[in-house]
Parts: C-alpha cells; structure tokens; sequence
C-alpha cells in the first residue's frame, strides 16, 4: 500500500512537471546550384542559381543580392516566389538566377562570391561560392582595339567623345561590330559607326551626352569589339558625373 502512494505521488510530480512543446519557428534555407558555364575567363559571363526553401510554414518574401567582391557584375533574372504550394506542384519557396559577368581586369584564381537571402521574417542568411577564374584568352594577332581614353568626367548637359581605334587587321576581314554594356538613366551614346569595314585602320567613334537627369558618380561601361571567329575585345570605360 505504501508503494502504491509512492508510485501515484511520482505520476503527479512528472505531471505537474510537463511543459507543453513549443511549435517549430518557420525559417528559410539558403542555397545555390552550379556555374553553368564553370569555365570562365575575364569578358565571361556565367550564371548561378539561388534557392531558398521555407520551413514550418513559413510565408514571407525572400529577396537575394550579391554582396562581392569588386570585379563582378551581377543581375538577376527568373525570379519567383511560391508561399502557397499545389498539391503534386512545387515546394514553397523563393528562386532567381544570377547572372555573373567577370570584368576583364579580375585576376586567375579562385574567388568566392557572397550572396545573401534576406526577409522581414526571419534572420538573414549568407553563401559563399566560389568561381575559378582561368587565364585570359590571348588577344588575337590580327586585331587589336585602342581607346583614346578610359575614363571621362562630364557634366551635366555636356558631351564627350571616344575613340576607338581598330588595327592590324588584313584588308578582306569580316566587319568589327561594336556593342556596350551599360544602361544608365541620363546618359546617351550615339555611334559613328556601330561597325567598321577593314581598310587598315579604322576609327569608331562613341559620343557620350549626359543630360539634365544625370545621376551624380561614376558610372561603368564595358565596349566590346567582335570580330568573326576571334575572342571579343572588351574595353572598360568609366564616366564620371560631377556634383553641381
């Protein structure tokens, strides 16, 4: 008998001592795929996907960004959110594909690229991936392109000028075509010509007019020059707004 109550006080005791289990935090995952393409030179471009997966029910936006190193330029592209999974459809969570172009003065080597996924919702989270950056490809001995300048300062409702100056090109090659990377509010870029024929030396001449709307700082352009069936030429060009 005396057992008997020993055992019910211990039942009450563990009873009494109980705690109701705390619900699971709803979080996301934080992680990326592979480089597609993995071999990458400086002018290259490559990308890499982000995928972040939500736990325990949770539902808020996940926004991602790149946060370095310098000499990498990234946008980000097929973006999408699924806070409501369908039945047999895909899980919830957050997915965009970074697009990642090399600046043709990044060094070989490995270099790790940080992202981060952020929300309202839940602490932050950071990855590092690293890209292996292989040796610049030879320029090629038949063409060659010289800026007159890399680096221009231009005011608000001025204009400026580069010229860049193709050589060592056989009389009988294919056209050089010249495209830009680099779209900015208040600056204009007028072409003369957008392509030259080989006649031994040519000149294409890229007029740079900032308007009134200009955004103050500087601002990175990257010319590249094509050739059929050699690597692209790139020249990087930086344009500088002044304050006042």
């Amino acid at each position: 008998m005396r057992n008997s109550w020993r055992l019910l006080a211990v039942a009450v005791t563990t009873a009494c001592n109980s705690t109701t289990p705390t619900a699971p935090v709803g979080d996301f995952t934080f992680s990326v795929g592979d480089f597609s393409p993995a071999d990458v030179r400086p002018g290259d471009t490559t990308s890499l996907p982000l995928f972040s997966a939500f736990r325990n029910g949770f539902q808020s936006p996940v926004g991602f960004a790149f946060e370095g190193p310098s000499g990498f330029t990234t946008w980000l592209t097929d973006c999408r959110t699924i806070l409501t999974p369908q039945p047999f459809g895909p899980a919830a969570g957050a997915s965009c594909t970074a697009m990642i172009r090399v600046d043709s003065t990044v060094t070989a080597g490995t270099h790790s690229l940080v992202f981060t996924a952020t929300s309202a919702s839940a602490v932050a989270k950071r990855i590092s991936a690293p890209l292996a950056i292989l040796p610049p490809r030879p320029l090629p001995q038949t063409f060659s392109v010289t800026p007159s300048t890399r680096a221009l300062t231009i005011r608000r409702g001025d204009s400026a000028d580069v010229v860049f100056v193709l050589s060592a090109r056989p009389v009988g090659a294919a056209p050089v075509t010249f495209t830009v990377l680099g779209n900015y509010l208040g600056i204009g870029l007028q072409w003369r010509p957008s392509s030259v024929v080989p006649a031994g030396n040519d000149t294409v001449r890229v007029r740079i007019t900032v308007r009134q709307d200009g955004v103050v700082g500087g601002h990175s352009y990257l010319f590249q020059a094509q050739l059929p069936g050699k690597p692209t030429y790139s020249i990087p060009v930086s344009v500088t707004i002044p304050a006042g």
